[in-house]
């Protein structure tokens, strides 16, 4: 049985169209990027790992729901 505990951020830009990554008036806030945060559970079954992540996305100024992912695999 192991733990995890993540924040994760990233961003994109395609070519020609308008981008900002984050405001700063008013606070913080991401405008083009996204970010979340949580922790999980990871164990193993039959020699193949189980991952329970808790994940809550953000963008710094306002905070979604709790979402559960469970997914089978290798981190890489």
């Amino acid at each position: 049985l192991r733990g995890t505990l993540f924040f994760d951020i990233a961003s994109w830009k395609l070519k020609g169209y308008p981008y900002k990554f984050i405001s700063t008036e008013d606070g913080i806030q991401l405008i083009d990027g996204i970010a979340s945060y949580g922790w999980g559970l990871q164990l193993f079954l039959f020699g193949y790992p189980i991952h329970i992540d808790f994940v809550k996305p953000t963008d710094f100024k306002y905070t979604g729901s709790t979402r559960t992912r469970i997914w089978i695999g290798f981190d890489f």
